[in-house]
């Protein structure tokens, strides 16, 4: 009975996220602005077909991508039916041509893909997936999380899906695995 309870709060909390969420992006997209977290190094940004962000949406997207926990990363790999070959383009990348895999663009574009439509380049993402960017403390399941080294949307250069619990699953880099990271670990 306990365990009910503690399932049913839970249900709720997430459904009172959803309706703060959808609420919220209504309001930014009646004024035309978008909200952001001012940070400048992570950018958490969701968006949905039409702009209309959902929990399930967001976590079909989480789903997606952990089924590739554990492959490799592979430069300009992947896409919206699944992983690729990479592109050898410099040192670290000298294999990438040969690994079937994702890098971090190419796994968010696959795990979003039935909802919106993604670039496979990580700045370019940033303004495709919507206009609401909730702070870091309103992140949900599915939402894209970015990092810009200079603050800007120009300066980004990596992009992972919060999973929930203040983490992130992400295709960090050549010669690494598809992981689960601490939100304030990603490098």
């Amino acid at each position: 009975a306990i365990a009910a309870a503690k399932a049913a709060a839970a249900l709720k909390a997430a459904q009172e996220a959803a309706a703060a969420r959808a609420a919220a992006e209504r309001a930014a997209a009646a004024n035309h602005q978008p909200t952001s977290t001012g940070s400048g190094n992570s950018v958490p940004v969701a968006s949905a077909p039409g702009g209309h962000w959902t929990a399930a949406a967001g976590q079909t997207a989480v789903n997606k991508a952990m089924a590739y926990l554990n492959w490799p990363y592979s430069f300009a790999a992947g896409n919206r039916n699944g992983p690729t070959y990479g592109v050898a383009v410099d040192y670290d990348s000298r294999n990438d041509a040969h690994v079937f895999g994702f890098d971090c663009s190419g796994l968010t574009l696959y795990a979003w893909g039935p909802y919106i439509k993604l670039a496979h380049y990580a700045a370019t993402q940033y303004s495709q997936a919507g206009n609401f960017h909730p702070s870091v403390g309103q992140l949900l399941p599915g939402d894209l999380v970015f990092w810009s080294d200079n603050g800007t949307v120009a300066g980004i250069g990596h992009v992972a899906i919060y999973i929930g619990g203040g983490n992130v699953i992400q295709a960090p880099y050549s010669g690494a695995y598809i992981e689960i990271t601490p939100l304030n670990q990603v490098e």
